[in-house]
């Protein structure tokens, strides 16, 4: 676990974190700070190099004092999102127009969620995804689209599905008075 830069400074300038000046979604908060700061230093040290202006170096000490701020106020970004719906949305997989129903693509990875609920967003998402380059009737004022018809999400849309769940629920029943067990 790395430290923040504002307790240990070395770690900005350590042999093993040198290259990691981009933040990515696999960082933690703490590598993602150092990161930014990380960022702003080369990108000065790249102007002063280009322009020969000692000027440039403000930005680094202008960026590390509001960087110091926040992280001594607190400030976290998780914090900062909110998050009013189900955890599992968070997660889920949207409709794309490669996959407008959700469903299990033998080129996904193994590590995929679930499809999302189907919700009247995600309908007008499904829709969305699906009608983007087709050529609609303007006489079908209802909406039927036939060409739907065919396509369909799947009842299982992760990988692996949840099989064992299922038989647990359907054959392991408690018992009930019909069998004589009241």
């Amino acid at each position: 676990m790395s430290k923040v830069w504002t307790t240990n400074p070395g770690v900005l300038l350590s042999k093993q974190n040198l290259r990691y000046f981009i933040p990515t979604d696999d960082m933690t908060y703490v590598e993602k700070i150092n990161a930014i700061t990380r960022f702003i230093i080369y990108g000065s040290v790249l102007l002063y190099l280009i322009r020969g202006d000692i000027n440039v170096f403000l930005i680094p000490i202008v960026g590390m004092v509001i960087m110091y701020f926040l992280v001594s106020w607190g400030v976290n970004l998780d914090e900062l999102k909110e998050s009013f719906g189900d955890k599992s949305e968070l997660s889920c997989v949207k409709p794309t127009l490669n996959n407008p129903f959700m469903n299990v693509l033998p080129t996904d990875d193994r590590k995929r969620g679930s499809a999302c609920k189907y919700t009247k967003d995600v309908k007008k998402e499904i829709n969305n995804s699906f009608n983007s380059n087709l050529y609609l009737d303007l006489g079908d004022i209802y909406e039927k689209n036939n060409s739907q018809r065919q396509f369909y999400t799947m009842p299982s849309t992760q990988i692996p599905n949840k099989q064992e769940e299922f038989a647990k629920w359907l054959y392991n029943s408690k018992p009930i008075c019909k069998e004589g067990n009241c």
